[in-house]
């Protein structure tokens, strides 16, 4: 019975968790939201979403995974006829640097076993400087966050539970992330050389 009462205990721990999770990333993409360009910004964000419309490369290495993101959204004119195709995709950068807001948000819960001090780090990351910046405009670089924190989760996962599942979910999102940016290479690099 004692086994009983731990497990309920630990899954009901794992649900409010989740919410946790969830309440994170409502908080960041809301916050990006208000704060986020709905035109195009200065630096590469203007090649960037001009390749993307027209299904193109932009600059090398060519941003794949960003070109296709940006092409799909900038077909949504029939659902979205009011809202820009800049607008759509710094919205989309927006919510993808709140996915690894959230998954830093995982990790830090993984590490500490307390929930506001994961809620602190995952804050903290999201709202530095640079983060910020790249998560309210229509650039790579917000992308790239977003696998920097899913990978950063897989590999804090992984030092707990050393199982196939999770490398093998760790290996595709670093597959994902490097065809959206190359840099994420040095980072997934030194873990990877670890297992």
């Amino acid at each position: 019975r004692r086994t009983d009462g731990c497990r309920a205990s630990k899954t009901s721990g794992n649900l409010g968790h989740w919410g946790l999770t969830i309440m994170v990333l409502c908080f960041c993409t809301a916050i990006y939201w208000r704060t986020m360009y709905r035109t195009v910004m200065g630096g590469d964000s203007g090649e960037l979403m001009a390749a993307a419309c027209s299904f193109g490369s932009a600059h090398p290495p060519g941003y794949p995974l960003f070109m296709v993101i940006g092409f799909a959204l900038s077909k949504l004119n029939g659902i979205l006829p009011s809202v820009s195709i800049i607008a759509r995709m710094s919205a989309a950068c927006g919510f993808m640097t709140a996915i690894g807001a959230a998954a830093i948000f995982r990790s830090s819960l993984r590490i500490t076993r307390d929930p506001g001090c994961a809620a602190l780090s995952a804050c903290l990351y999201a709202f530095s400087g640079l983060i910020w910046q790249n998560a309210t405009q229509a650039e790579v670089f917000a992308i790239n966050n977003m696998f920097v924190g899913v990978v950063t989760h897989a590999v804090v996962k992984f030092a707990e539970q050393r199982t196939r599942k999770v490398a093998f979910w760790g290996a595709f999102m670093i597959g994902m992330g490097l065809l959206n940016q190359h840099t994420l290479v040095f980072f997934a690099a030194p873990p990877g050389s670890r297992v």
